[in-house]
């Protein structure tokens, strides 16, 4: 892969993890279904295991990018 498709994938993977972060954020502050706790936690675990999956994305192209 040639640097600019693995600068493009960094930025679409950073882009990414912020979205899911601040999806959380949204979901901890009760306004997304304010009443359904048990949707609440479910999409929170769904948006931070994403989140896990986008980060350890990041830095294996981070890594790629600046190898060390």
């Amino acid at each position: 892969m040639d640097t600019d498709n693995l600068e493009r994938e960094y930025r679409e993977a950073r882009d990414q993890l912020i979205a899911d972060v601040q999806l959380l954020v949204l979901i901890d502050s009760n306004k997304l279904d304010p009443f359904n706790t048990s949707n609440r936690i479910a999409s929170k675990n769904i948006v931070k295991r994403h989140a896990e999956l986008v980060l350890k994305r990041l830095v294996e192209v981070g890594q790629k990018i600046v190898p060390g």
